[in-house]
């Protein structure tokens, strides 16, 4: 009898610690999720293109947005005018202001380079959105420029999904849709 009486009350305990366990793993699921999210005080991705160009000068070749140490940023990546260096510019995503700019030379000078920056290229950055949002509406949250291979890479953010694109920098053709549902 009394074996029975220890059985049922460990076995008592197992399952509230269990219970206890899996309330707590709930808790913080749902505390971190929301956190991962871009709110909506943030500034938008073309002023945070603004402040980067104003600040280091140069061509934007990719904006991401990236929330680190709960802070929200903006990082730009910046090609100079004569293609020969990269800066990479941080921004606050709250209050715009400028947290870091990183610059960095190309000194490579392979032939295949040149030759490519050397290709002109017919649509625009806002050409390419156009062609991306007509297709998904949303808002563009990521955009880069991939000189080799000449073409533009964008991510479209909706409600319901983030949808990845890559478009021809000169046909405008959709090369590569690739969505990915934001039902985690």
């Amino acid at each position: 009898m009394k074996r029975n009486i220890l059985i049922a009350g460990v076995a008592g305990i197992v399952l509230l610690g269990g219970a206890v366990g899996a309330g707590a793993f709930d808790d913080r699921a749902e505390n971190t999720a929301p956190a991962a999210k871009k709110t909506e005080n943030t500034i938008s991705m073309e002023k945070a293109e603004e402040i980067a160009v104003k600040e280091a000068g140069g061509t934007v070749e990719k904006v991401e947005y990236d929330k680190d140490d709960s802070r929200e940023n903006y990082e730009v990546e910046l090609r100079s005018e004569d293609g020969n260096d990269d800066t990479d510019v941080k921004i606050d995503a709250v209050t715009g202001e400028v947290i870091s700019i990183d610059r960095d030379d190309d000194d490579d000078n392979d032939d295949n380079k040149s030759n490519v920056q050397n290709t002109e290229i017919k649509l625009s950055k806002d050409d390419v959105i156009a062609i991306a949002v007509k297709e998904t509406p949303g808002k563009v949250v990521e955009f880069e420029f991939d000189r080799d291979d000449l073409v533009y890479e964008l991510e479209v953010k909706t409600d319901k999904s983030e949808v990845d694109y890559e478009i021809d920098a000169n046909t405008g053709k959709i090369l590569e849709k690739d969505t990915d549902d934001d039902q985690d």
